[in-house]
């Protein structure tokens, strides 16, 4: 699958303008969606088939946004909760086509408390694909972890 990833200004009046030329919507992105009026909501109305949020460990939450000074809300009010909901209402899937949606995720801090409170409160919700040394379980919702490398390195 290929992401089209766009400048957070640009990326709806883009893809809307290239919708209308080509007929039919492609597979987008919304990079820094958190960024936008009304956060995954506005990219899952137009039919976007991935988002990033970008995570801060701060007060043993983990906040999003693109400074550290500056949080739009949890990962969890914005995303976890309502891609729960959104999957439950469309019979197993996000835009209930069957496929899999991608929510990637940016480490923005080299904190080790991200990573706890991220293994911890994607395992509160039964919709994120399993990754194992037996394999895959794919599900509803397919997290792709960018950012930090030591925080990566430390969820694997």
């Amino acid at each position: 699958m290929r992401i089209r990833a766009r400048p957070a200004a640009t990326l709806l009046a883009t893809a809307l303008a290239w919708s209308a030329h080509a007929g039919t919507t492609g597979p987008l992105h919304s990079h820094n969606d958190y960024e936008r009026s009304r956060p995954l909501e506005l990219a899952l109305e137009n039919g976007f088939e991935s988002v990033e949020a970008d995570i801060w460990h701060h007060d043993d939450e983990l906040q999003v946004g693109h400074l550290p000074w500056l949080f739009h809300g949890t990962l969890r009010e914005l995303y976890l909760i309502p891609l729960m909901f959104r999957v439950f209402e469309n019979g197993g899937s996000v835009h209930g086509d069957g496929r899999t949606f991608l929510l990637w995720i940016e480490f923005k801090d080299s904190n080790p408390k991200s990573v706890e409170l991220l293994r911890r409160e994607l395992s509160e919700f039964p919709i994120f694909t399993e990754f194992s040394d037996s394999g895959i379980r794919e599900r509803a919702v397919t997290v792709i972890l960018t950012g930090d490398e030591a925080n990566k390195q430390r969820f694997v």
